[in-house]
């Protein structure tokens, strides 16, 4: 194995695509009126990053092995740092979107969790890969978000927590 890195993060990403295979196949099949179901686009983005998976193991197994295993510390601190920061977005994204649902007259649209979460996920997302203008970040996280919203909730009809 000449970079193992790549090797083990390719595995690990075909090891999350097997989970969200079985995940996926427990969504219900289109109904006879849809060429498509709610499958279908999380399937075509796991086949997708199951590809790269495959093609990043090959390309560990075949490149020239790597000086630094690790590379820059600093750098791949950061990374993971952005992982936790990220695994925090969701977490957190799950837990408003039924804490908002369980609300007896909630005062939102069932999609506030996800909304909320994606906006300061954004915001500080944007600060800490180094943008410091105050009022770009804003225009992005709440653009982002609203186009978001707007596409997954009334375009294609998801559910958003």
């Amino acid at each position: 194995m000449k970079n193992p890195l790549n090797v083990i993060s390719g595995a690990v990403l075909l090891g999350l695509c097997a989970i969200g295979a079985m995940s996926t196949a427990s969504l219900p099949p289109p109904i006879q009126t849809d060429a498509v179901g709610p499958a279908y686009l999380p399937t075509a983005s796991l086949a997708l990053v199951a590809f790269c998976s495959v093609l990043l193991i090959i390309f560990g197994l075949r490149n020239p092995p790597v000086k630094d295993l690790w590379g820059d510390r600093k750098a791949s601190a950061k990374v993971l740092l952005f992982y936790v920061f990220y695994l925090f977005f969701l977490v957190s994204m799950c837990y408003l979107g039924r804490f908002v649902y369980s609300l007896e007259n909630p005062p939102f649209s069932h999609s506030v969790g996800f909304a909320v979460s994606n906006i300061i996920f954004l915001y500080a997302a944007c600060r800490y890969l180094g943008r410091t203008n105050k009022l770009e970040l804003l225009l992005i996280s709440v653009g982002s978000t609203a186009l978001l919203v707007l596409g997954l909730s009334v375009f294609f009809k998801v559910f958003l927590p």
